[in-house]
């Protein structure tokens, strides 16, 4: 069929916005959220870019006098120096971090700062990178963030909370792959005595109840981006089609994976939407929706978790095209989410082909 059937697909907007707890989850947690955000977390104040501090630890290697040489050299978009460069002891140094007077030093070709600092955490990204590469050209691409956006404003976390968001609630649609799984269950669901003798097949059904979901999802991401740029003031009006690129393949991927879930659980419709909502605050918890430093703590103690969680890869996705204008990872990210959904998908097709149950 190479039409939408529309009367179909708005039987199926209509059943599917009947269910409260479906529409409170998706449409009303994520706007409250935002809100709450928006009234607690204060807005970015944009200021003049300072060098970022940085010391390096005398040992008389010529790979520290090389380091020194490629920071010092190194250039804003409007020709100010990036890194203020100077050397001293191990012992001064943990005493100028201590005392916050600069932002990271260089010992042994380690980068140490404090966790909290993001210009700290830049210097280690850019010495990393150094070590990888020693050509310029590479490393201003991968550092286009330090390098010219600082010169405009500094980095302020406050506003990734705003992109965890995003990701977290395009990722509650695995409550409708919950819910539309189970009208379809003839021996769990009263509704899929109805849905199953209509003329149409179950396969059809499931396929405009995809349709259904994407279309609500759609709607929710255009009302939560118009909310950031217009309450928030966040500009990510150049990048909006990215945006809804990335949110719409997370509400994929909560969607089959709501869907498994809804297939392999035991319970009610109400215990495995309880499931549905531990599930979802774990991922974005573990994100760093509450502690900014979560994120890091995990990528850092237990990788595996950040590699399979979809809230996490797409709050990745957009921070790197929000704040380091970089297309590349963020396609990376993309295209790994994308792999999870069609892997859920494969398996949930898999899941939900059975045609007798063992109580009929």
């Amino acid at each position: 069929m190479l039409f939408l059937d529309r009367d179909l697909l708005r039987y199926r907007l209509k059943s599917l916005l009947a269910d409260y707890t479906c529409c409170f989850w998706t449409f009303m947690f994520p706007f409250i959220l935002a809100v709450v955000f928006c009234i607690m977390i204060p807005k970015t104040h944009y200021q003049n870019f300072q060098p970022i501090q940085v010391v390096i630890v005398k040992e008389g290697k010529r790979e520290n006098i090389d380091m020194y040489r490629v920071l010092s050299l190194e250039k804003t978009s409007s020709g100010e120096a990036l890194f203020h460069v100077s050397y001293c002891s191990q012992v001064m140094a943990k005493e100028k971090l201590d005392k916050h007077e600069i932002d990271a030093y260089i010992e042994k070709s380690k980068v140490v700062c404090a966790k909290n600092n993001s210009k700290g955490i830049c210097v280690k990204v850019y010495v990393e990178w150094c070590k990888q590469t020693k050509q310029n050209a590479d490393l201003d691409m991968q550092m286009r963030y330090i390098s010219s956006d600082c010169v405009e404003r500094t980095f302020d976390r406050n506003e990734s909370y705003f992109l965890t968001l995003l990701a977290l609630a395009a990722f509650t649609a695995i409550h409708w792959g919950i819910r539309t799984t189970y009208d379809l269950e003839g021996n769990l669901s009263s509704l899929a005595a109805h849905l199953l003798v209509m003329p149409v097949s179950k396969r059809r059904l499931g396929r405009y109840n995809f349709y259904a979901v994407m279309l609500i999802q759609f709607f929710q991401g255009i009302v939560l981006d118009a909310m950031l740029i217009l309450g928030r003031g966040m500009k990510i009006i150049p990048v909006l089609p990215y945006f809804f690129l990335i949110q719409m393949v997370t509400s994929m991927t909560g969607f089959w994976g709501g869907r498994i879930l809804c297939c392999i659980l035991k319970g009610d419709l109400h215990d495995k939407q309880r499931i549905a909502e531990g599930i979802s605050f774990l991922s974005g918890f573990l994100s760093g929706i509450m502690f900014y430093k979560m994120r890091y703590a995990i990528e850092t103690a237990a990788p595996f978790f950040s590699w399979i969680n979809p809230v996490s890869i797409a709050s990745d996705a957009l921070f790197y095209l929000y704040y380091v204008k970089d297309k590349r990872y963020y396609t990376e990210d993309l295209l790994v989410l994308f792999g999870i959904a069609v892997i859920l998908n494969l398996i949930g097709l898999h899941l939900t082909r059975r045609d007798s149950y063992e109580c009929l």
